[in-house]
């Protein structure tokens, strides 16, 4: 949208949903909400002992201040170029799901 590379018809605030949690799953990963802020999840404990790739990349791919702002569900709709950096020496698995809780096609 910023570059006008994409118009949607319309965008949906997502800022008063239950988003904000990181929460460990009964196999074993997490569940991360859409409204995490990088901060956030760089510094979570369960985030730095099991995935430290991932908390440092976090931490030195930008300031303070955008780590405080930018949200995970923001960098995961910025398409593959913004997180292939983070992920590429580390395998990871990431499960997007929509409406009524079905995967998505993404």
């Amino acid at each position: 949208m910023k570059y006008d590379v994409d118009r949607p018809a319309c965008v949906v605030d997502i800022n008063r949903l239950p988003l904000r949690e990181i929460s460990e799953m009964a196999d074993g990963g997490l569940r991360i909400g859409a409204l995490v802020s990088n901060s956030d999840l760089a510094w979570h404990q369960t985030v730095q002992a099991r995935y430290p790739l991932l908390a440092s990349a976090i931490l030195a791919g930008a300031s303070p201040q955008l780590r405080n702002a930018a949200t995970t569900g923001a960098i995961c709709c910025s398409g593959p170029a913004a997180i292939t950096s983070m992920i590429r020496q580390r395998p990871v698995t990431s499960v997007i799901r929509g409406p009524a809780a079905r995967p998505s096609a993404a």
